[in-house]
């Protein structure tokens, strides 16, 4: 068995996003929103596939960082069934 491991927004940043895809919506196109009839919650999802026998560990080096502050600096679209990926901004460069 696996799991996913996510982070979420602080309430200011969910609100933000989840106005983003209220206007989005009324300009016909679907967001998450649409898709999950307003219940989804904006989220980054570290890894798809935890197992259950290492997800302590995650957890752990997860709440070594935790809270994160972050801004939102780009943006892409991205279509994957096609290979297509492509940056609407320029991200700045990351400290590694």
């Amino acid at each position: 068995m696996v799991a996913a491991l996510e982070l979420y927004f602080d309430p200011a940043a969910t609100r933000r996003v989840r106005k983003l895809w209220t206007a989005l919506d009324e300009t016909g196109i679907a967001s998450m929103k649409t898709f999950f009839d307003g219940k989804h919650r904006p989220h980054v999802t570290l890894s798809m596939r935890v197992p259950h026998s290492k997800m302590a560990a995650a957890i752990r080096l997860c709440m070594d960082v935790l809270p994160i502050d972050a801004t939102i600096v780009s943006a892409a679209v991205a279509d994957y069934a096609r290979g297509r990926y492509l940056r609407l901004k320029p991200p700045p460069p990351a400290d590694r």
